[in-house]
């Protein structure tokens, strides 16, 4: 082997070792906020969605970007039918996919992990992300809750939409059916 190679290698053991120790800080956050029952946490899926938004915006680093999977993945597991869950499943991939492709060997496992991972999300299973968001809208199309998270995430998908998705949430407010107590549908 020459000293190339092995300085390579080292590099990339490096790399791992350092993606490992912070898999070990996140998990360690996370098991202290999501091993507790619902009653003593109430706020745990919030914490969850800060999580994964923070890690999102930090920085472009995909061994960040493969924790903040993690928390979107766990924020799934939580609620998958909530908006927000929606919406951060959206942002993830949105951004992943407006990434620019790996460089180095540890960036390419990264990449390989996170598209290896992407089938077993039952809402992205062979579709785009805008097909996805049209499907999350078919189950949710009472709620005004999840009409404007779709709308948000059609405008962030594809920034000509902005008129679409203001009419998405325009025309859902005369039909907003009563939940929990809230009042009636908006009258004009």
């Amino acid at each position: 082997m020459s000293i190339l190679t092995i300085q390579k290698q080292m590099l990339l053991i490096s790399q791992l070792c350092y993606i490992i120790k912070q898999f070990f800080f996140f998990f360690l956050w996370l098991y202290t906020y999501l091993n507790c029952n619902n009653s003593s946490c109430p706020g745990r899926r919030s914490e969850v969605q800060m999580l994964s938004h923070k890690l999102l915006t930090i920085t472009d680093s995909l061994e960040t970007h493969l924790l903040s999977f993690e928390a979107v993945k766990q924020l799934l597991r939580l609620d998958a039918e909530n908006p927000d869950s929606h919406r951060c499943l959206i942002k993830f991939f949105h951004k992943l996919g407006s990434m620019p492709a790996p460089l180095t060997d540890a960036e390419k496992l990264v990449w390989s992990v996170l598209e290896a991972e992407r089938p077993s999300i039952s809402q992205l299973q062979e579709k785009t992300l805008s097909e996805a968001n049209k499907v999350f809208l078919g189950k949710h199309e009472e709620s005004l809750m999840h009409i404007v998270v779709v709308a948000e995430m059609l405008y962030t998908l594809e920034h000509t939409k902005k008129l679409e998705a203001v009419k998405l949430i325009e025309d859902s407010c005369n039909k907003v059916m009563p939940m929990n107590g809230a009042l009636g549908p908006v009258l004009a």
